[in-house]
């Protein structure tokens, strides 16, 4: 039998608040099942069918949030410069369908807000990648920020100091 683990992760979100956010940061989130490994990411398993993954999490390794507080040096990014952010997402699966990986997403926007755990986009576009090309916006409606939480990036670019 394997044993039921609790992980605590961080996920990107969108919405209509404030281009400020105040008071927003990148929520931590609670899911509970048996945890492995697919490549370079980590399955969380909800539930099986004919012993395999049914239902889940696919999570980035950088979306795992430790007991013990690890930074990861970034440079410090002024508010209003124009940047490009390229991300992997969680992913929640259902009906036995286990992606091959997290998806890679592209954020572009003007920096709100920048700190150790997450940075805030303005005024955001946002696209999931697929062998690095535009597969499909993402949220469908444009909303007026982004909060991505900087263990999910993988590179971040600035196109015009603000």
């Amino acid at each position: 039998m394997k044993t039921i683990s609790a992980i605590r992760y961080r996920d990107a979100s969108y919405g209509d608040f404030d281009t400020t956010a105040n008071g927003h940061a990148a929520d931590i989130y609670v899911a509970l099942g048996v945890l492995s490994r697919k490549g370079k990411d980590h399955l969380m398993c909800f539930t099986k069918k004919n012993n395999k993954p049914h239902r889940g999490l696919l999570l980035p390794r950088g979306s795992m949030v430790r007991k013990t507080a690890t930074s990861r040096p970034k440079r410090n990014i002024a508010r209003n410069n124009l940047v490009g952010v390229k991300w992997e997402d969680v992913v929640h699966f259902d009906n036995g369908s286990v992606p091959s990986s997290c998806p890679v997403m592209y954020t572009e926007g003007r920096i709100s807000s920048f700190n150790r755990s997450h940075l805030i986009i303005a005024d955001p576009e946002t696209i999931k990648l697929q062998n690095g090309k535009r597969i499909s916006n993402h949220p469908k409606i444009k909303p007026k920020i982004y909060i991505i939480p900087l263990g999910l990036t993988r590179e971040i670019t600035i196109y015009e100091k603000g």
